[in-house]
């Protein structure tokens, strides 16, 4: 497991795939460093959705980092081919985690140092804050990922699928008001709304950010299943 890791990384790295995601995550941070008085009362909204728009665009591209021949190869020297997806979902999980780090940064600190001033205890709601950002990092890691040629080998039916699923997610609350449509408003990720309660509640302790935070782990554990029928079809294999 360590060695294919170190590959998924290695790969990642030397492709220079890290800087599609890494570039905006700086430029905000940046930013809120040079005009953080403007921002504060945002900076948590603003994070989350970059958040999720870096690691939704890097886990969609991230198929050209490797090729079938090179995976078929992998699975042949692991010698379990569900040890070298597995490996892969540690390596999402990795770098969602990177992100979630590297893009709260500078506001943690103000807010650890009381520049953020909220009226729950700051280790509790700092807490609920990193845990929301990984499981949205994560969830648009998976999301992406699902959607990719290699996983949807018609690239047309992925691409549609794939901005369906981006539609979906920001027209959310609108299929709630269709009543043909408002039985599915369930199947898309509650992100919308997860950046509208951010950017209006005084503390991030409340019964609805935790019921949304269920939600985005259910999401998660969705998507988690279907790859795993995906692969299962194709009796583990990268080629069909």
């Amino acid at each position: 497991m360590k060695a294919l890791l170190k590959y998924h990384i290695d790969m990642y790295m030397s492709g220079f795939h890290f800087m599609s995601p890494f570039l905006p995550v700086l430029i905000y941070s940046i930013l809120l460093c040079l005009f953080f008085s403007v921002l504060v009362s945002s900076c948590f909204v603003y994070s989350l959705a970059i958040l999720f728009t870096v690691c939704l665009a890097d886990g969609f591209f991230l198929h050209r980092a490797d090729s079938d021949d090179m995976d078929a190869v992998l699975i042949l020297k692991s010698g379990s081919a569900i040890k070298y997806y597995l490996s892969k979902e540690v390596f999402l999980s990795l770098f969602a985690l990177i992100y979630m780090l590297l893009i709260l940064l500078y506001s943690a600190a103000a807010f650890l140092f009381g520049e953020i001033v909220l009226s729950k205890p700051v280790p509790a709601e700092l807490a609920v804050l990193c845990s929301l950002h990984l499981l949205v990092a994560l969830l648009g890691y998976e999301l992406s990922s699902l959607f990719q040629s290699k996983m949807i080998r018609k690239r047309r039916l992925a691409l549609m699928l794939f901005f369906i699923t981006i539609i979906g997610i920001f027209m959310r609350q609108s299929l709630i008001r269709v009543p043909v449509l408002k039985c599915l408003f369930w199947v898309f990720p509650p992100i919308v709304k997860l950046l509208r309660i951010v950017s209006e509640s005084e503390t991030f302790l409340s019964s609805e950010i935790g019921w949304i935070a269920v939600q985005l782990i259910l999401d998660i554990l969705l998507v988690l299943v279907i790859k795993g029928v995906i692969w299962n079809k194709r009796k583990w294999t990268v080629y069909e």
